[in-house]
């Protein structure tokens, strides 16, 4: 069977080319939303630990477990200890943690 040629190229060599640039595109797309999930996880971790300090009832599902350890930590020594100070220092090491992810995911968007 004859390939069908335009402009001097086959069709299948036009069509390893779309290919190719359609992966290309899809990889690019998938790292991009890898990335904005560890953007989202670090919000949410920065967002739980506040909501645990002030003795909100919710929490969301997507956050990091070490952040809502160090929070829950702080709150229980506040209370043992009653020294206001201890959970804003653990929401500042929450912070801390989720820059990591924060930055972790800016490195991912540029391709690192």
């Amino acid at each position: 069977m004859r390939a069908l040629t335009l402009k001097g190229d086959t069709m299948s060599e036009k069509d390893n080319l779309i290919q190719a640039t359609v992966t290309v595109y899809d990889t690019e797309r998938r790292r991009q939303i890898g990335a904005s999930t560890f953007t989202w996880i670090a919000g949410l971790s920065v967002l739980n630990s506040i909501l645990l300090v002030s003795g909100a009832r919710i929490n969301f599902l997507g956050g990091l477990g070490v952040t809502e350890f160090i929070t829950a930590v702080g709150v229980y020594a506040q209370e043992q200890t009653h020294m206001a100070s201890i959970p804003m220092i653990a929401v500042v090491l929450s912070v801390l943690v989720a820059a990591v992810f924060f930055f972790l995911g800016k490195m991912a968007r540029k391709g690192y």
